[in-house]
């Protein structure tokens, strides 16, 4: 096991981060408003007495000690699992796990239909709907459909009438950002600097 604490991962950079001392163990908070509210380990041990894996502050109800220390999380904003390359702390083992492979270039994840590869599961799941013609995301004012959340959103662009790709040299706005670049390729083409 590391002996390294929490803190041995922040730079003068992690601003904001807060390290506090519960049950002898270095915690990586991301917020100082985190202070008051007891962490993970305290609520447990309240909870084992009462043999509930109920959450005191919402309405969660866990199976396991554990399902319900990792949910607290969500209130306490304990992180206490630190990345050792980058600042970044996570609330769970899994999440760091996921998160290291940005640095690894770890991609575990294989399609069996193509070479694809992927950091998640959820990465290749939502692959996978290119294979299968799923097409899950629905507009509610048209028939459209989509294989990916991201297409509908920018679909809905369309109804809503947002236009959130700006030109920085005039008020042009549009849906795309195909369209901003023809835009400017046309108009402000003197602008452009080449390699």
């Amino acid at each position: 096991m590391d002996d390294s604490t929490a803190a041995d991962h922040l730079t003068p950079d992690s601003e904001g981060v807060v390290i506090r001392e519960v049950n002898g163990s270095d915690l990586c908070f991301r917020s100082p408003q985190v202070a008051n509210i007891p962490s993970s380990s305290e609520t447990i041990s309240f909870m084992k007495e009462s043999n509930s894996f109920a959450c005191q502050h919402c309405e969660y109800i866990g199976s396991t000690s554990s399902n319900l220390k990792r949910h607290l999380r969500t209130h306490t904003g304990e992180r206490p699992y630190a990345c050792k390359t980058c600042t970044y702390c996570a609330a769970s083992a899994s999440d760091l796990k996921k998160h290291s492979r940005i640095h690894t270039g770890e991609r575990p994840y294989f399609c069996h239909l193509c070479e694809y590869t992927a950091n998640h599961a959820s990465q290749l799941k939502s692959h996978m709907r290119i294979h299968t013609g799923e097409r899950p995301y629905v507009c509610n004012l048209c028939d459209y459909a989509t294989a990916f959340s991201y297409n509908l959103k920018k679909h809905s662009f369309i109804h809503t009438g947002v236009k959130p790709y700006t030109c920085d040299s005039c008020s042009y706005a549009s849906l795309t950002t195909s369209q901003l670049k023809k835009h400017v390729l046309k108009h402000h083409q003197s602008l452009i600097i080449t390699g």
